[in-house]
């Protein structure tokens, strides 16, 4: 069902540990991406920005769709993968900046505000850090679900002109200047959970994070 944006007024505290002790992955959009298959129906799928298109590649249907980045609503060629997640069921968890660029919204849509660059959030209630990189969100909104193992798939950070995502596009995406800040902040979250005992692993072999966060082959899921 869906309905007009200023109807929308979901408290993100009604998913508040709802996957307690469960084990998730977040699928971000790098190229690596293309190499995981699901092997569990226990697992909680968290993806973000284009991961949609990956869930028939991968037998997947995603639990939760995360968008921060208004530039992604701003292509004409990737907006319609974003409102076919918010005419879904799937609940969805967005920037509250974007709801300015939406006109309707399903009836599992959540607006979370944006406290600051740099950090992890472990109250989305209190808002999230957006880290110049969506899957932040992702992170943050995996640890408030309550998941006690988190896989990071498709965290590549390395933005190759020949295919920096896993999906083509027509117009390619300027790159992030801000690969420093990314890495950084998934430091601090792998050293965030790691002293509230969440493990986070890596599945991206070549990723620019690797040296900070636990490597884990994907095949290994």
């Amino acid at each position: 069902m869906r309905r007009s944006m200023k109807n929308s007024s979901n408290n993100i505290r009604s998913l508040k540990r709802r996957h307690q002790g469960e084990v998730g992955v977040v699928l971000a959009n790098g190229p690596s991406a293309l190499s995981y298959e699901k092997k569990s129906d226990s697992i909680v799928h968290i993806g973000l920005n284009a991961s949609p298109l990956l869930e028939e590649r991968c037998g997947l249907s995603l639990d939760y769709y995360v968008l921060t980045d208004r530039r992604f609503l701003q292509n004409p060629e990737k907006r319609p993968i974003a409102d076919t997640m918010l005419e879904r069921d799937t609940p969805c968890i967005l920037r509250e900046e974007l709801s300015a660029d939406l006109t309707k919204t399903n009836d599992n849509t959540f607006f979370v505000r944006s406290i600051g660059r740099d950090g992890f959030s472990t109250d989305l209630e209190s808002g999230f850090y957006f880290g110049c990189s969506t899957t932040m969100l992702a992170l943050q909104l995996a640890y408030y679900l309550g998941l006690k193992k988190i896989y990071l798939v498709g965290v590549d950070l390395k933005y190759k002109p020949e295919q920096p995502r896993f999906y083509m596009e027509k117009v390619v995406e300027p790159n992030d200047p801000f690969t420093s800040v990314q890495v950084w902040n998934f430091s601090n979250a792998y050293q965030t959970l790691k002293m509230l005992d969440v493990d986070l692993f890596l599945c991206s072999e070549e990723s620019l994070a690797r040296p900070y966060i636990p490597f884990l082959d994907v095949k290994d899921i």
